[in-house]
């Protein structure tokens, strides 16, 4: 369930190469858009009937004027407002001649305040813009964003670089983004994510499955295909050991064993402060609890290590990082670098091909040496390179989650806003380093499979308990329903 993820520039070259193959014009394709967004309006929107079309003189205003002519063709109300006369050209105005000559009427000023409209769809730039948005084309947008209307956004919301993910201090707040072709990795990570609302995709009939390409979305996993033999047994599935807990810290270290438990696992062991023994075996039995002075042999068993949460940042966790990836190394195992362990790696750089990092922007930055609006202005870049100074698979943690292996990078479709809780870090390092250990494979696919387990557990957390009030241990709670939805078919 991975999709191609393409630059804008790819697109227009498919686009063309299509046109060549087909000997169809790519009008065709405007034509194919616009009635792409019909369908999804009358999905979506069924009791909506009042439309505003924003209309900018490219090819995305093109879109919209075919748009503007099937709705009004199946007798809706229409305004569409006109943003400019002077640089119509091809495909966009072809498109907008028809708009006029089926009977449509544009309009250059905004309508007072007392019309409502029920949808108000945003064609003015889409994947042409770079850079600020120009002065011209604040009031649209400014019009766009102070409605009390759902807004659509064709290919990209307007003020958004679709391959950067730049956005202007003046962008469209789309309810929905109808992205076309292929998805635009500007649209899929950080805050302009938050900017387009609902995405969805219509291919156009247009196969890019072909197109080479190191990006890629995940929209889900199947699950079906992890069945177990039914003569299988725990050592098939391997064992998770989960360090970390310094006294007082002993929580991330509860929720990282724990949800390596929930992901297949033969088997979890944890090593953490001895205080916090009684509540970890109270929480879950199950697990192989033991004090750090009783690692005589940290790795005896092991499969996958996951190291820091909770851990601290004193001399003695320096010390035991140290051991443990030594040992870790000698053996080749997978180790999973959360939290401190990540704030020991800052302090302590080195490489190892078997480590998958996990940090948020802010520990992106400290990894780096770079600012945190940095990582944020260019988080595929900052992935990359976080995955080149230090080795194995980077996770660049936040809304549209980034899983890199030098190779490829895959955007993250699953989560929401209710995860962005304490603890919710632990979780996630725990599911990886569970799901590497059930799988028996350390590649960016698995990785990122976790990855959109945990946001989809995030998802279930939200319906059951509320995005404000879920924590991080419902996320654990819910995974037997992401297990069993997934695993459908």
């Amino acid at each position: 369930m991975l999709n191609k993820v393409l630059l804008s520039s790819a697109v227009k070259s498919i686009e063309q190469q299509w046109a060549q193959t087909s000997g169809q014009s790519t009008y065709v394709l405007m034509q194919r858009a616009g009635e792409a967004a019909f369908r999804l309006i009358r999905q979506q929107w069924p009791e909506s009937s009042r439309f505003c079309v924003v209309a900018g003189t490219g090819n995305n205003g093109g879109d919209g004027y075919i748009l503007a002519m099937l709705l009004r063709q199946a007798g809706f109300s229409v305004t569409l407002i006109s943003a400019g006369e002077s640089h119509q050209r091809g495909d966009a105005e072809r498109a907008k001649g028809e708009y006029l000559r089926s009977g449509g009427v544009t309009e250059m000023f905004f309508p007072d305040g007392s019309q409502q409209y029920d949808l108000i769809v945003d064609a003015l730039l889409g994947t042409g813009l770079h850079g600020e948005v120009r002065p011209k084309y604040i009031p649209f947008i400014n019009f766009i964003n102070n409605s009390q209307s759902p807004v659509l956004s064709l290919d990209v919301p307007t003020g958004i670089d679709a391959d950067k993910g730049h956005f202007s201090q003046h962008t469209v707040q789309a309810t929905a983004t109808l992205s076309f072709i292929a998805y635009k990795p500007g649209l899929l990570s950080g805050k302009a994510r938050a900017y387009c609302g609902d995405l969805h995709l219509a291919s156009l009939d247009v196969e890019v499955s072909s197109v080479q390409s190191t990006l890629e979305y995940r929209e889900g996993i199947c699950l079906s295909r992890y069945r177990r033999d039914p003569a299988s047994h725990k050592g098939l599935f391997g064992c998770v050991n989960v360090v970390g807990g310094s006294l007082g810290m002993g929580g991330a270290l509860i929720l990282a064993a724990e949800a390596a438990a929930h992901m297949g696992t033969g088997w979890v062991m944890a090593a953490t402060d001895t205080q916090h023994l009684s509540a970890l075996l109270t929480r879950n039995p199950a697990i192989m609890a033991r004090g750090w002075d009783e690692d005589d042999n940290l790795m005896e068993k092991t499969t996958v290590v996951v190291a820091g949460p909770g851990m601290g940042r004193g001399e003695f966790a320096t010390h035991y990082l140290e051991r443990l990836l030594s040992q870790a190394q000698q053996k080749r195992l997978p180790v999973v670098l959360d939290a401190d362990g990540l704030f020991w790696l800052a302090h302590q750089p080195r490489k190892y091909d078997y480590w998958v990092l996990t940090p948020h922007d802010g520990e992106a930055a400290r990894l780096l040496g770079v600012s945190v609006s940095e990582i944020q202005a260019d988080r595929v870049r900052w992935a990359t390179a976080i995955q080149k100074k230090y080795g194995g698979i980077c996770v660049l943690k936040g809304l549209g989650s980034i899983t890199c292996d030098g190779q490829r990078s895959v955007f993250n479709g699953s989560g929401n806003a209710g995860m962005a809780k304490a603890g919710s870090g632990d979780v996630l390092a725990g599911m990886i380093g569970g799901w590497l250990a059930r799988t028996g494979r350390f590649d960016i696919d698995v990785v990122s499979e976790a990855v959109w387990m945990h946001g989809r557990s995030g998802e279930f957390a939200a319906l059951r308990f509320y995005p404000e009030s879920m924590q991080a241990g419902d996320l654990i709670a819910v995974l037997p329903e992401v297990w069993r939805d997934q695993s459908s078919g």
